[in-house]
């Protein structure tokens, strides 16, 4: 019994390590391609497009943008 018991531990630690292993991975490949300013993915917010993964401002919805702050600011 005892033999089995250390099986299952040992497959479980191995389980856990390789979901650990995998998390850091994919965090250290989003933080990469954040530094890269590419975009993750989603809907960009308003008054930016998305072009060859980047955001790129558009000028229509920004314009809008600067108008509703400048309405709140007052």
């Amino acid at each position: 019994m005892s033999m089995v018991r250390l099986m299952l531990h040992i497959l479980q630690s191995f389980a856990l390590f390789e979901w650990e292993v995998t998390g850091e991975r994919i965090r250290n490949k989003i933080a990469t391609s954040k530094c890269k300013g590419m975009w993750m993915g989603g809907i960009p917010p308003l008054g930016y497009d998305v072009e060859n993964i980047r955001l790129v401002p558009n000028g229509y919805e920004a314009k809008i943008i600067r108008h509703i702050f400048s309405v709140l600011s007052n």
